[in-house]
């Protein structure tokens, strides 16, 4: 949300900018949930997230520099770079915390974490928007201009973005844990295992 509101109404350029600038962004997170998957199998899903994390907290920070001269294309490129973070962080964290449950509890595991995604995205634009404008407002008050302060609002924004990333970052290095960390291969050790009495019967 704070990207095209940045791009059409601080600088001016039309929505099919706006879309081009952002597109690659979109493609580099379908690519990364499918490369991600298969690192998920092979390395875990702590390794995985731990790079998705990175990557979502350095492209977040580097777009929190963006000014009123910035290389719109620029934009582009720090987007792309936190998608792919997006993409790596996503699908082995989902995957990981449903292969933690027991299989009865996966369907209620899987509505849970649906809702709460739901939820934390419909919460999570309009706070940053919110501070984003709160913080024009005051620089309005001083004195400022309108493109400058919103400008001003939005790299707050940017920042404090930046910080929740980085707790993120923290979260998986403190919360992803056990060996294999999700990994496919262990839900299908545990299924072997769970079938395994259940044929000698």
């Amino acid at each position: 949300m704070l990207i095209p509101l940045y791009i059409q109404n601080c600088r001016g350029y039309s929505a099919t900018i706006s879309g081009l600038v952002m597109l690659p962004g979109a493609i580099a997170q379908a690519i990364s949930q499918f490369f991600g998957g298969r690192a998920l199998d092979r390395f875990g899903a702590r390794p995985v997230a731990m790079v998705g994390t990175i990557l979502l907290c350095f492209g977040t920070t580097m777009m929190s520099t963006i000014g009123l001269h910035t290389w719109i294309w620029m934009i582009s490129i720090y987007q792309f770079i936190r998608q792919i973070g997006m993409g790596f962080v996503m699908m082995p964290v989902t995957t990981w915390s449903l292969n933690c449950l027991k299989p009865a509890e996966v369907s209620a595991g899987s509505a849970v974490t649906n809702t709460v995604r739901q939820i934390a995205g419909a919460i999570g634009s309009p706070v940053m928007i919110l501070i984003m404008y709160s913080i024009a407002a005051a620089q309005m008050a001083g004195g400022q201009q309108a493109i400058p302060a919103n400008v001003a609002g939005i790299e707050w924004a940017l920042r404090i973005s930046a910080i929740i990333n980085f707790v993120m970052i923290l979260m998986v290095v403190f919360g992803v844990k056990g060996e294999d960390a999700g990994s496919t291969r262990a839900a299908v050790r545990r299924a072997l295992a769970h079938a395994t009495p259940h044929a000698t019967k």
